[in-house]
């Protein structure tokens, strides 16, 4: 196996990496499904909801659920296909050939950038939409005066009004607003679109409006900068349709911040959701990287059983301590990227301390 080619080396390992990977984001994915789909029945017939609604929430909530537990997944998934081929004595015999720790750590890492990729496609792409259905589901059976379209927004009656939103952000911040005026409720006097709206104080504060008046003679267009309503709907209705931060996509998360940070408002919540993009898919391929001194270090001669119980404990701790450090850099004000950077810093100095005793 002397001068084995980088291909099939890479090819070798990031099959085995890959396929260890893809059974730990299976089981673990499959555990929690299960969890959620008992939970959703159980508080069905409260939200008003029928078994199928069950199903189909829980199935939407799958895409979250993987992004959640994909870096502990991945590094449960590493020791897995690494320490079949250890069990195997394989990764001994490519030892034995030449291939050092370091080439096999930097195919690892290869296939950890693929899995960060793929990781950050759903963060940033199919977890948002698959929770705005849920949201939109949920919301169904929470409020009897406003439904929901998916990609049209909702849509909600007020009086002789149809107003449709495409999007509804905390603090009482729409965008994409039309109100349909009738008359007798049926012909359609008044079609309103503004570009934005926000809540201030006791009215609505619309930017953007474009008007348009339709008579029996003719059509008129106004367009106006800015319009103050006293009425645009109840703002109880948007109680349960406000989007989390956590939910929100980058690139929703970037235009929203600007929005906060115009008006002086307290954005750190939203910019560490924002850094959380990357930070999330980068300790994926950390947590990947990790997997190396696990297998060539002091537990390489344990079972797999030991590894995977080991790594588990591994993962739960750098979610845990992830979790505290964002919450104690939101109480005290530090920082979003600091705060963000600092548990993967960390981490990375574990790996390069690990690495370094088994080189």
């Amino acid at each position: 196996m002397v001068g084995l080619p980088v291909r099939l080396l890479d090819r070798y390992l990031g099959l085995a990496i890959l396929t260890g990977v893809g059974l730990m984001v299976l089981l673990l994915t499959s555990i929690h499904t299960l969890i959620d789909f008992v939970d959703e029945l159980n508080n069905a017939a409260e939200r008003g909801l029928t078994f199928l609604h069950a199903v189909v929430l829980t199935g939407l909530t799958i895409p979250r659920r993987v992004y959640e537990l994909f870096p502990t997944a991945v590094l449960l998934g590493g020791l897995l296909g690494l320490g079949n081929l250890a069990a195997n004595n394989e990764l001994m015999v490519l030892r034995a050939s030449g291939v050092s720790i370091f080439r096999i750590s930097v195919t690892v890492l290869k296939v950890g950038l693929v899995l960060s990729m793929l990781a950050f496609v759903m963060g940033e792409f199919l977890v948002p939409a698959t929770e705005h259905q849920v949201e939109d589901l949920k919301n169904i059976s929470k409020s009897g005066r406003i439904s929901t379209g998916g990609r049209w927004g909702i849509w909600a009656k007020d009086g002789n009004r149809l107003v449709n939103v495409g999007y509804v952000y905390p603090n009482l911040r729409l965008e994409r607003i039309r109100v349909c005026e009738l008359e007798g409720g049926v012909r359609l006097s008044r079609a309103i679109y503004a570009d934005s709206a926000v809540y201030t104080k006791d009215h609505w504060v619309l930017k953007g409006v474009r008007t348009t008046t339709i008579e029996p003679e003719r059509v008129t267009a106004v367009y106006h900068e800015e319009e103050r309503w006293d009425r645009l709907l109840p703002t109880d209705l948007f109680e349960v349709l406000q989007i989390e931060p956590h939910k929100m996509s980058a690139r929703k998360l970037l235009t929203y911040i600007g929005y906060l940070d115009e008006n002086g408002l307290e954005s750190n919540e939203y910019k560490l959701a924002f850094w959380g993009h990357f930070t999330v898919p980068i300790s994926a391929t950390l947590m990947l990287l990790l997997a190396v001194p696990f297998v060539f270090g002091p537990m390489r001669s344990t079972k797999a059983g030991q590894r995977l119980f080991v790594g588990l404990l591994v993962g739960i701790a750098f979610y845990l301590v992830n979790q505290a450090v964002n919450n104690m850099g939101l109480v005290y004000g530090m920082s979003p990227l600091l705060v963000a950077v600092l548990p993967l810093a960390v981490l990375l100095g574990v790996i390069l301390l690990a690495m370094r005793r088994v080189a």
